[in-house]
């Protein structure tokens, strides 16, 4: 197809382009390729090379199209950190915000002429020891004793680099039937591990597995032991980029306390009979993925509930008194004791006499309902839970101890008409005949 038919009739009509200076053979296709070529202003056309038959003479005139501005020059490129230079966002070390090591400390503790902070825990102390460690993001080492075992623990800008201590005895119990021979200690299990993963017994993934639950296991023992003695020693921080592919500490310090530590352990720890509050570092906690979101949402909604409900509302949740044990020690929670303070003896017997004979004179003069403290529109549990509160509470009050035993005959009159409102109400036919008994239109 010649040329002329390859560019528009309007192109055709303008004086403005010159293809004089190209050198292709086809203008056309050098203008695709290279773009006009502009002649300065005043300036004689250069000669004309030879061109293809048929090129428009109206295309080999001057330009009037100013000169392009001089480019911007470039900026120099921020220095970035040491990496491969791929995907330079995902090598780059995330921004830790570091603190300094306190002279004083609370529950650090303060330290010695050689700067380590040495000491002894009762239960519960190591879980705020490592807690604040985390929060601090410090880097340390620190030596654990039982008596029976040492543990060593390293973090690093708030993550567990290591765990040392008899952890290969521990494994080798949990593959000890893949085992060529037991072991005698920690050597030995290390040993007989390895020989194992020689043999094709036992594969690398299951060593390395049980070597890590045995590591954790070390741990969750350390937070549960009544006692223990603890050096705490502050090691060379980590050189920017060599991050570490290690735990946060607060998150394995709040899994060791839910694997470790027991309802029973958890009440010591808090004081007994507590009251639970979200505390200063919930968010945080959260933040750093110790604890899950529905799981602070759940402890902001039972704002000041007692520690039976925010059990009982996290039934599902494994090791939920470890959870709030290790969260209050942290600062996530705060547990407020409801143990009411020390009455006189004077005072617990004018309380017991007065409770014995509201009792009595309930269960001379009252109908069942009111005995039991239920309503006609009760439900068989709602009349066996009411039993056994009332009865037990009766029972209860120690009325020698209080010189009060002449209120016997009382209380024994009380827990009997507990027991005959039980046995009526307790049956629904029995309830509902009593209740129209009572009715007024009857």
């Amino acid at each position: 197809m010649p040329a002329a038919e390859l560019v528009p009739a309007e192109l055709l009509e303008r004086d403005e382009v010159s293809l004089d200076g190209l050198p292709d053979d086809d203008p056309v296709e050098a203008l695709a390729l290279s773009g006009p070529v502009l002649a300065e202003p005043g300036a004689e056309p250069a000669p004309s090379s030879s061109t293809s038959p048929g090129t428009p003479s109206s295309l080999s005139r001057k330009s009037r199209l100013p000169p392009p501005p001089p480019a911007a020059p470039e900026a120099e490129p921020e220095p970035v950190a040491p990496g491969t230079g791929v995907h330079e966002a995902r090598v780059r070390p995330p921004e830790i915000a570091t603190t300094q090591w306190p002279d004083r400390d609370a529950v650090l503790g303060d330290a010695d002429g050689d700067g380590a902070r040495r000491g002894s825990l009762e239960r519960g102390g190591l879980l705020r020891l490592l807690l604040r460690v985390a929060e601090l993001r410090l880097d340390a080492r620190l030596v654990l004793s039982t008596g029976d075992e040492t543990l060593e623990l390293e973090v690093a800008g708030g993550r567990r680099v290591s765990v040392s201590g008899p952890a290969a005895s521990r494994a080798a119990a949990a593959l000890r039937a893949r085992l060529p021979h037991a072991p005698r200690d920690e050597a030995s299990a290390l040993e007989a591990l390895d020989a194992a993963v020689a043999s094709g017994a036992v594969s690398w993934l299951a060593r390395d597995r049980a070597l890590r639950v045995g590591r954790e296991r070390l741990l969750a023992d350390a937070v549960a032991a009544p006692r223990l003695t603890f050096t705490l020693t502050r090691t060379v921080p980590r050189p920017s980029g060599s991050g570490t592919l290690g735990r946060p500490l607060a998150a394995a310090v709040v899994e060791a306390a839910r694997r470790a530590i027991g309802e029973k352990a958890a009440r010591a720890m808090l004081g007994g009979a507590v009251v639970v509050a979200p505390g200063p570092r919930l968010e945080a906690m959260a933040a750093e993925g110790a604890i899950a979101p529905e799981l602070a949402l759940l402890f902001e909604r039972l704002r000041g509930a007692p520690l039976e409900r925010v059990l009982a509302e996290a039934v599902d949740e494994p090791g939920a008194a470890g959870l709030v044990a290790a969260l209050a020690a942290g600062g996530a929670l705060i547990a407020t004791s409801t143990v009411p303070p020390e009455v006189s003896v004077a005072e617990r017997a004018q309380a017991a006499r007065r409770e014995i004979e509201i009792a009595d004179r309930t269960a001379e003069e009252a109908d069942y309902f009111a005995v039991l403290g239920v309503t006609p529109d009760c439900s068989d549990r709602d009349v066996e839970q009411a039993f056994e509160a009332r009865a037990q509470a009766l029972a209860a009050l120690p009325l020698e101890e209080l010189g009060e035993a002449l209120l016997e005959p009382a209380r024994r009159r009380a827990l009997e008409a507990l027991e005959e409102a039980r046995r009526v109400l307790g049956r629904p036919r029995w309830r509902a005949a009593y209740a129209r008994a009572l009715s007024p239109a009857s």
